[in-house]
């Protein structure tokens, strides 16, 4: 499937909007990292070199776990095992990156080795936006995927590889170019547009579906308000599952939340084409 020039600017999508600010920060979330810190949040890395790194992954190190887990505020890595145009797709989307002075780097390891050596701090950039920490970060990413998914839900009407918003305009072009109007939904193109519209049904279904669960000890629950009452008679941490990953991170889960209802919406946009 060829990718329309309408779809991948998607990625540049930047709305903040946030619809909490009350933040579960964890332990890490109120330092900055400089050079000499041991790495960046503690959580599980991926080993990784240069620009074919996934920008999803964070170092290791000696950094206390959250939760008692090695997964801290870290970006999410839900979508990385697509394939093919999917994963074509997905890769044209917002991730963290890494900048360290002048240089910025996709993988977060050799930033904080290159920090290190050049004693300076890193700064982690999502879009055109540079952050001083990875909090930041994670909400503007977060926020950037959440206005991403909204514009997968809709039916996109291209011409040649071009989107265009108008149908009358859409059907002289194609007239004109001696080709058909194509509809795209959440990266799949269709011929008509009656078939496009039901997929659109199935993929807001599935991006709905996704959905955050809580635990707390060894208590689950679907309602956050019930964990909460858990936290505050336990003094246990409560712990954020999406898609089968956890985090103490409300960042982190928002993030991985975001992520998880795009790789469904594609997926279910895929099923509907085949």
């Amino acid at each position: 499937m060829k990718l329309t020039k309408a779809t991948i600017l998607l990625g540049i999508l930047g709305v903040v909007s946030l619809a909490s600010q009350s933040w579960a920060y964890c332990e890490e979330h109120n330092k900055t990292v400089k050079p000499a810190a041991k790495a960046a949040d503690g959580a599980k890395v991926t080993p990784c070199s240069g620009h074919g790194a996934s920008a999803t992954a964070t170092a290791e190190a000696g950094s206390k776990p959250c939760c008692g887990k090695k997964q801290g505020c870290s970006s999410a890595k839900t979508w990385l095992a697509l394939e093919g145009s999917s994963k074509a797709l997905l890769s044209s989307l917002p991730t963290m990156r890494y900048r360290v002075g002048e240089e910025t780097l996709d993988c977060p390891a050799e930033a904080e080795k290159m920090a290190m050596k050049a004693d300076k701090p890193v700064q982690y950039v999502v879009g055109e936006k540079s952050f001083a920490t990875k909090p930041e970060a994670t909400v503007a990413l977060a926020s950037m995927l959440d206005e991403t998914a909204k514009e997968l839900q809709v039916v996109h009407m291209t011409v040649a590889g071009k989107e265009i918003g108008c149908p009358h305009a859409a059907s002289i072009l194609a007239k004109d170019a001696n080709t058909t109007v194509k509809y795209v939904v959440a990266g799949a193109e269709f011929a008509d547009q009656q078939k496009a519209d039901s997929v659109a049904k199935l993929v807001a279904e599935a991006a709905g579906s996704v959905k955050v669960s809580y635990k707390v000890g060894d208590d689950s629950f679907c309602c956050d308000k019930m964990a909460g009452v858990k936290v505050k008679e336990t003094g246990k941490k409560m712990t954020y599952v999406v898609a089968g990953e956890e985090t103490c991170c409300e960042q982190t889960a928002k993030l991985l939340l975001a992520q998880a209802k795009i790789k469904a919406m594609i997926d279910a946009a895929a099923n509907g084409k085949a």
